[in-house]
């Protein structure tokens, strides 16, 4: 997929965009999805990556991109799986039997730690029916404050989407959760051709893409 843009800031010494790197990534990104999580997070926030970031690092690292601000620094991430069943699969049999949490921050630990260990225990919540038949794939997309609205978004999006493309499973579509109130993520994945599917509770929406 051509992508004029990054080229031209990667030729001008400026971010680009390249594929992830396990050896020298790993951190950054862990670092990067807890700087990005929304303040409601930071009574549990040493969670958030075991959750949201670590399970696709290791079991789905082709379908991840970084973006890397020109001196090898990893300044924003997109990543996600095209399958969300065989992902679920693949959580419970070899994430879970060899993750072990950190310990909690606060003591007794918060409701809200209680929760995500919980929804961290249970994959299986990532699927729902109505969603994932249709729309398979899913992702996360995080950028650092300092490299936001300069068109990097788009730049990931349309990278992870061409893996996609490319999936030898013919993906037919794609969905991600977002917080209704998140107007500007909203705009932002309307351009990328999302739209919204349903009430996720608790704040949140299902946002699906198809791959036509």
């Amino acid at each position: 997929m051509a992508e004029p843009a990054a080229d031209v800031k990667k030729n001008a010494g400026g971010a680009f965009i390249r594929p992830y790197n396990a050896e020298t990534d790993y951190d950054a990104v862990v670092e990067i999805c807890k700087a990005t999580a929304d303040p409601s997070y930071a009574s549990a926030l040493e969670l958030v990556p075991y959750l949201y970031a670590i399970p696709y690092l290791l079991l789905s690292p082709t379908y991840t991109h970084v973006l890397d601000s020109g001196s090898g620094t990893v300044v924003g991430y997109i990543i996600g799986t095209p399958n969300t069943r065989a992902f679920v699969r693949r959580y419970r049999d070899t994430y879970l039997p060899h993750t072990t949490l950190p310990p909690p921050t606060t003591n007794p630990p918060s409701k809200l730690r209680r929760s995500l260990e919980e929804s961290y225990a249970r994959p299986e919540g990532m699927i729902r029916e109505d969603v994932v038949d249709e729309f398979p794939a899913h992702l996360h997309i995080d950028i650092l404050e300092s490299h936001q609205s300069q068109g990097w978004g788009t730049v990931l999006m349309e990278r992870f989407l061409g893996g996609l493309r490319s999936a030898e499973e013919g993906v037919k579509g794609v969905h991600l959760a977002m917080g209704k109130d998140n107007v500007r993520a909203g705009r932002f994945y309307g351009r990328c051709g999302f739209v919204a599917r349903g009430d996720l509770g608790d704040g949140a929406t299902w946002m699906v893409r198809g791959m036509d």
